[in-house]
């Protein structure tokens, strides 16, 4: 073989290796990239079914507070059925006493009529008076025939009376026969809706189960929001405090000086010879200024705050440490309550008269938003829109903002609220009147 042909072979096989390898190296690229995309796909999943785990959890949490809002409101119209019947009872026992006594009245009446008739006929008063042998039997006769003249008018006016009152009971009773019918059909429809929400609640229940370990990132991630959020409620009112007590101590400490200076104004002024009978009276002491925003008045209205969203509302999440009651595994323990709102976006409003301290956001609960009302705090978070700004003074009722819409959630809007004595957690529910 020739020198030529050696070479050419040569070349061949590198340029053979060469796409060899380049073929090699381009399917490893593609697999790389179908193995990342794999991953990602994988991912995308875990978020999927996380977020319906969410959403199921928040669905279920939600039919829990509807079964509870219902069975009390059946409890309630359950006892007002029972106050209705109470009421029918002895409305009952007076109609048939009265129909009785007007029987009776009548029955006399009819005899007296009767006893006053002469064959059947009436008799002529005139002639009857007149036929009388002499003076006083006409004058008793006359007599006798006034009292029973008005007898017989006041019987009548007692039988016109008996009947008013009889018909008046009669209306009140089938006025309240059909109250108590209203209540009773709509105890029904409560019930009816109270079974098909167990219903719902049960398929939750089910499905939650079989995904036990997706529920548990989704509470360990709750958690750790809530974790985050109380820690910066801390630190905040922790802020709060040390500025409190660094004004305070300036306070005290101008205050002081305002004494000495007038402590020593007085005593010069005392070493002075007198150019009047006038005494020069010494300033008083700066008083602290009064806060408006007493504490008295906060904690006077304990049990009669308006809640912080107006409309229709479901209390989801109850304050402090529960199981749920279906859910073995699931525990939560709630700093504050979570409100449900029936309306999209729902308009939050102040609970009392207060100050924004603060407004940060938090992942998972959006905007919060912190009112100040002397020694208390109440917190709202899960705010979209923001009506407020740290410093405001606002008034009860005032509108804070707007909730958050949970678009990944069936257009949800849940408010976080806190009620607080400084660091001390308090049941929001024992200080709002629904």
């Amino acid at each position: 073989m020739s020198r030529l042909s050696q070479s050419i072979i040569v070349v061949l096989f590198l340029l053979a290796s060469l796409a060899a390898e380049a073929q090699s190296s381009s399917g490893i690229k593609r697999e790389q990239r179908r193995n990342r995309q794999q991953i990602e796909q994988a991912r995308r999943n875990v978020r999927q079914n996380e977020q319906a785990v969410e959403n199921n959890l928040r669905q279920l949490e939600l039919l829990d507070g509807e079964i509870t809002d219902i069975s009390r409101d059946v409890r309630r119209l359950r006892g007002t059925s029972d106050s209705l019947r109470q009421l029918i009872r002895p409305l009952n026992d007076s109609i048939n006493d009265l129909n009785s006594r007007l029987s009776a009245m009548s029955e006399k009446y009819k005899t007296a009529l009767r006893k006053s008739q002469t064959n059947g006929n009436s008799l002529n008063d005139i002639t009857f008076v007149f036929s009388s042998e002499n003076f006083m039997q006409a004058w008793q006769r006359y007599r006798s025939l006034r009292q029973f003249a008005r007898w017989r008018q006041r019987k009548a006016d007692e039988i016109i009376d008996v009947r008013s009152s009889l018909q008046s009971r009669l209306q009140r009773l089938d006025s309240l026969k059909a109250s108590n019918n209203r209540v009773l059909s709509n105890v029904e429809q409560q019930r009816n809706t109270l079974e098909r929400k167990r219903v719902e609640t049960d398929r939750l229940v089910t499905s939650l189960k079989s995904q036990n370990k997706q529920l548990q990132q989704v509470l360990k991630r709750r958690q750790k929001e809530a974790d985050e959020l109380d820690r910066r409620l801390e630190k905040a009112l922790a802020e709060e405090m040390e500025k409190q007590r660094r004004e305070e101590e300036e306070r005290q400490r101008r205050l002081k000086e305002q004494e000495a200076a007038a402590s020593k104004q007085a005593s010069e002024t005392a070493t002075k010879p007198a150019a009047s009978d006038k005494q020069v009276q010494p300033k008083p002491a700066v008083e602290a200024p009064v806060n408006s925003q007493l504490t008295g008045s906060f904690e006077s209205n304990k049990g009669k705050l308006p809640y912080p969203l107006s409309g229709q509302f479901t209390i989801v999440k109850k304050f402090g440490r529960q199981k749920h009651p279906r859910l073995p595994k699931v525990e939560t323990n709630n700093p504050g309550i979570d409100i449900e709102a029936s309306t999209q976006g729902a308009t939050v409003h102040a609970v009392f008269d207060g100050e924004v301290s603060q407004i940060f956001k938090l992942a998972g609960y959006n905007n919060v938003i912190v009112l100040r009302h002397g020694d208390y705090v109440t917190v709202y978070a899960n705010i979209a829109r923001l009506d407020v700004k740290k410093g405001d003074k606002v008034k009860t009722g005032q509108a804070l903002g707007s909730l958050y819409v949970d678009k990944a959630d069936g257009n949800r809007s849940v408010l976080h609220f806190e009620l607080r004595r400084e660091k001390e957690k308090e049941n929001p529910e024992l200080w709002l009147k629904r």
